[in-house]
């Protein structure tokens, strides 16, 4: 244990979001959101990622998975689709997600996925729960491609990932949605980021401090189990035999890379 003073009871819990303006520049910030159990032709249900660019409005990526429920789709496939948008348009600041997975945890640590956007230098917004309205670029977005994509014709994932795909490529490069213009045309600066991306960049560049530094910002509450234990991240940390049952508070020391676990009275 560690004696640092106990943590205000009112401290808890996720650490306040980034205060963001809409962005004034391409790239600036993205908005992510997944759109599930929507329902083919062929009576498969099936979800799909979205990616957004919250200043153009553009569509830079969309993504069918077989799967009908959201949370059913592994978190590392959605990871490669987002290494595939940050090969093709670079990295952006920010990006906007909802607090659902497989980048939110309702107010709890941030899970894997958000911690490896903030080792590649992307900070991450947590809309406030149940405010769509905070990621409206994207959820309007998501009415427009179910419109233009017409999932009841398709009979597979794939003909829908090609519907889609065309259907992006016309918001985005031909439809004349600003003063006559299309969003590529309008917005310059929308054809990359300038901060490129590539795997091997990344094996040079994500720095985990990035995220131990995030993680820094949070008080959590847990509760001691009869073994003695507490869990993070799916693993069970020893405190001691001596204080099951009991509340304590968990935070992260980013220089000595350690969880402190400190009760009421800070020690």
């Amino acid at each position: 244990m560690v004696g640092c003073g106990g943590p205000e009871p009112g401290l808890t819990g996720r650490r306040p979001a980034i205060a963001t303006l809409r962005a004034a520049r391409p790239h600036q910030v993205w908005q992510i959101d997944a759109a599930e159990q929507v329902g083919l032709r062929s009576g498969q249900r099936v979800s799909w990622l979205r990616v957004v660019d919250e200043c153009s409005g553009a569509v830079l990526r969309t993504v069918v998975f077989p799967q009908g429920n959201w949370l059913k789709v592994p978190p590392t496939a959605v990871q490669e689709h987002l290494r595939k948008a940050f090969v093709c348009w670079g990295l952006p600041e920010i990006v906007r997600v909802d607090n659902g997975g497989p980048w939110g945890s309702a107010g709890d640590l941030p899970p894997d996925l958000a911690l490896w956007l903030l080792g590649l230098g992307i900070e991450v917004h947590w809309n406030d729960p149940h405010t769509p309205q905070q990621n409206g670029v994207v959820e309007r977005s998501q009415g427009t491609g179910k419109r233009w994509a017409e999932p009841g014709q398709c009979d597979s994932v794939a003909e829908l990932q090609q519907r889609l795909q065309e259907m992006d490529t016309i918001q985005r490069e031909v439809y004349p949605s600003i003063q006559g213009q299309s969003r590529s045309a309008a917005y310059a600066g929308l054809r990359h980021s300038g901060r490129p991306y590539s795997r091997r960049w990344e094996r040079r560049h994500w720095e985990q401090q990035r995220a131990l530094d995030h993680l820094a910002g949070y008080v959590l509450k847990r509760r001691v189990d009869k073994n003695g234990d507490v869990s993070l991240y799916h693993r069970p940390h020893y405190v001691g035999c001596m204080h099951q049952r009991k509340e304590v508070y968990v935070l992260v020391d980013p220089q000595r890379v350690e969880w402190l676990l400190v009760d009421r009275q800070g020690r």
